[in-house]
């Protein structure tokens, strides 16, 4: 028995050689504020990034309209100001890809609206308006059958 309880003896030894005495171990409050540490430094990098990607995406916007105004799309004014027409049960105002069309239009206003006019807008802004929902921009013949819509079709 002596010989069997040394042995043991002997593992129980080697065993807590190996195990950290309990004031070396770190409490697990320390663990829970490490882990904290890090989600608040990866969210700040998020944010950064996602800030950034923002500030890119405005100025990569910013450039297309600029271009994008370069093109005229034109509009039945009053005093410099387009119209607003109904459309749906909306209020909006129309633009026209096509200068024949809006000019054909513009002699049909005159009727209700004397003294109506045509202006050019750049289609950036035309398509800003659009996007925001307070416009909306009729294409012309050339770009529906671009579209592939069938010979004879009208905006």
């Amino acid at each position: 028995r002596a010989s069997c309880s040394s042995k043991m003896g002997k593992a129980g030894k080697a065993k807590a050689s190996t195990s950290q005495p309990q004031e070396a171990r770190k409490p697990a409050e320390d663990d829970d504020d490490a882990i904290l540490s890090a989600a608040i430094a990866e969210n700040r990098v998020f944010k950064e990034k996602a800030a950034s990607e923002a500030a890119a995406s405005a100025a990569a916007a910013s450039a297309i309209t600029a271009a994008l105004d370069k093109l005229p799309v034109f509009a039945i004014a009053d005093a410099g100001r387009p119209l607003q027409y109904t459309v749906g049960r909306r209020k909006l105002a129309v633009f026209y890809a096509d200068v024949a069309a809006a000019k054909a239009q513009q002699k049909a206003t005159e009727r209700q609206v004397p003294g109506c006019d045509l202006i050019a807008v750049g289609l950036g802004g035309a398509y800003r308006l659009s996007y925001d929902g307070k416009a909306a921009i009729v294409p012309g013949v050339a770009e529906l059958r671009a579209a592939g819509a069938p010979e004879g079709a009208q905006p």
